[in-house]
C-alpha cells in the first residue's frame, strides 16, 4: 500500500480496485499531486466508494486549476516592496535611541547615511536575482528583511532561508548587521543557530585577502545577498573556515553532512508554515504549496536511497546512494509530520482561493487529522497531569488524614471543626 494511503487509513484496509484506481488515476508529477491523492483518497474512504473515474479526473483537473492560480500569486509576488509592519524584525527595538526613538541619520533626508540607503534600494530593486526577495520598511529605513530560496542541486533545495539586516548610523563605513532566522537549528558551518552570520564581507570572519572584507566605497547589500546565497552551496561541509587547518577533506563525511542539512532545512519549513514571518506570509504559503508534491518526493528517494541527497529530479534521472541507517529512521519520523503540514498548507491556499476547491482539500486535512496521536511526549505529559492531581487530592485530605491517624485511638477524638 502506498505510503501516503497508510497514513490516511490507520484501521481501514483499501481493496486492489479502489487502490490501483487512485494510483492510475492520480499521478503526483505537478506541484498539487499530494493534495489530489490525498483529497480522493480521503473522499473514496469517507463515503464515496463508488466514485467514477470521471469525478476523480474531475477533482484532479479543480486542483490542478488552482496549482496553476497559485503559481501565478507566486509570481505577483514582488521580489522587492516597501512595507510598513516591522514588529517581528529581530533589529526593530535594538536599533533605536536611548528614548525609543529613530536615529536623525535614518530621518533626515540629507544626511549622507539616507541617501546612500536609498541608492541601496534602488540597486536592489532592479538587480536581484529570481530567489531572492526582499522587503524594506517605509518607517524604518535601517531595516531590511531577505528570504533566500534553497537552490535545486543542494541539500537546501526548496527551502526558505531568512535573514534581516540593520543599518549601522555610520553607513556604508561599517557593514550592516546581519541575522539569520535558523529557528535554533545549525545547517550551516557560517550560519550559527544563535542568528549570528559568519561573512568576511561582513567583517565577522578573518580573512587573509583584504579584497574580501567590506569595503565603504564600493560593497553593497546585494553583494552580500549573493554572497549568503553562494553560503547555500552544493557542498556546505566545506564552508567550514577551520578545514584548511586540520585538512579534513572528505567526501563522505561531505555526504553524511548534506543528509543532517536536509533533515534540518525540513525542520525549518516545519516552522516556517506554523509561524512565518511578517509580510512574508503568502509568500511562504503559496510557495510549499507549489513545491509540496516534489519535496515529498524527494524525501521519499533519499528514505530509499534512489538518489543522493539534493540530486532528486522528478524525471526518474537522479543519481542513487546509499542510505545511512540513522538518517533513513530520522527521515521516516520527520516524513509523516512534513506530509501532513504540507498537505494542510495547500488546503489552506485553495481554501482562500474557492469555495469548491477548498472543499476537496478539507476532506483530505480531515483524513489525515483521523490520525490516532500517541508518542512518548503526549503519555508523559498524562503521566505529569496525574500525580499534579494527585498530589493537589493529597494535600485536600492531608488534614482529615492526619485527624483519623492522631485520634484514633481516644475515646473521644477532637471535632473536626478544632483542625480549621
Amino acid at each position: 500500500m502506498d505510503p501516503i494511503m497508510e497514513v490516511l487509513t490507520p484501521d481501514i484496509s483499501l481493496d486492489n480496485s479502489i487502490h490501483n484506481t487512485l494510483r492510475r488515476n492520480v499521478s503526483l508529477e505537478d506541484g498539487f499531486g499530494l493534495a489530489k491523492q490525498s483529497a480522493v483518497a480521503s473522499l473514496i474512504l469517507f463515503g464515496e466508494s463508488k466514485m467514477s473515474s470521471g469525478k476523480i479526473k474531475e477533482l484532479e483537473e479543480v486542483v490542478s486549476t488552482t496549482n496553476v492560480a497559485s503559481t501565478k500569486r507566486m509570481k505577483q509576488f514582488k521580489q522587492f516592496d516597501i512595507v510598513s509592519d516591522n514588529s517581528d524584525h529581530y533589529f526593530a527595538k535594538s536599533k533605536l535611541t536611548f528614548f525609543g526613538k529613530k536615529k536623525a541619520c535614518f530621518t533626515n533626508e540629507n544626511s549622507h547615511v539616507h541617501k546612500k540607503i536609498m541608492q541601496e534600494w534602488e540597486i536592489l530593486k532592479n538587480n536581484l536575482p529570481e530567489s531572492i526577495y526582499v522587503r524594506v520598511y517605509e518607517e524604518r529605513i535601517d531595516l531590511l528583511r531577505v528570504v533566500i530560496v534553497g537552490a535545486a542541486r543542494t541539500p537546501y533545495h526548496d527551502g526558505l532561508f531568512f535573514f534581516d539586516f540593520a543599518f549601522p548610523s555610520d553607513y556604508p563605513n561599517s557593514p550592516p548587521e546581519v541575522y539569520y532566522h535558523s529557528q535554533r537549528l545549525n545547517l550551516n558551518p557560517l550560519l550559527c543557530s544563535g542568528g549570528a552570520v559568519h561573512s568576511t564581507l561582513l567583517n565577522t570572519l578573518e580573512s587573509k585577502n583584504e579584497g574580501n572584507l567590506w569595503n565603504p566605497s564600493s560593497s553593497t547589500i546585494l553583494q552580500v545577498l549573493l554572497s549568503l546565497q553562494l553560503v547555500l552551496n552544493e557542498k556546505p561541509y566545506y564552508n567550514e573556515p577551520y578545514l584548511e587547518i586540520f585538512n579534513s577533506f572528505n567526501e563522505e563525511v561531505s555526504k553524511q553532512y548534506n543528509n543532517i542539512v536536509f533533515l534540518l532545512s525540513c525542520k525549518t519549513m516545519l516552522c516556517l508554515l506554523r509561524k512565518p514571518p511578517r509580510n512574508f506570509e503568502d509568500f511562504v504559503y503559496q510557495h510549499f504549496c507549489c513545491r509540496a508534491s516534489f519535496i515529498l518526493q524527494a524525501c521519499k528517494a533519499y528514505i530509499e536511497g534512489c538518489a543522493r541527497v539534493g540530486y532528486y529530479k522528478n524525471n526518474g534521472s537522479h543519481s542513487s546512494s546509499f542510505t545511512i541507517e540513522e538518517f533513513e529512521a530520522l527521515m521516516c519520523k520527520l516524513y509523516p509530520d512534513l506530509r501532513t503540514a504540507l498537505t494542510k498548507n495547500a488546503a489552506s491556499v485553495i481554501e482562500s482561493t474557492s469555495f469548491i476547491e477548498g472543499t476537496f482539500i478539507k476532506v483530505a486535512a480531515f483524513g489525515l487529522d483521523r490520525r490516532p496521536k500517541t508518542n512518548n511526549k503526549d503519555l508523559s505529559q498524562y503521566v505529569k497531569d496525574g500525580l499534579c492531581v494527585f498530589g493537589y487530592q493529597l494535600l485536600l485530605y492531608l488534614p482529615i488524614l492526619a485527624y483519623h491517624i492522631l485520634f484514633f485511638y481516644q475515646s473521644k477524638p477532637l471535632p473536626l471543626k478544632a483542625l480549621l
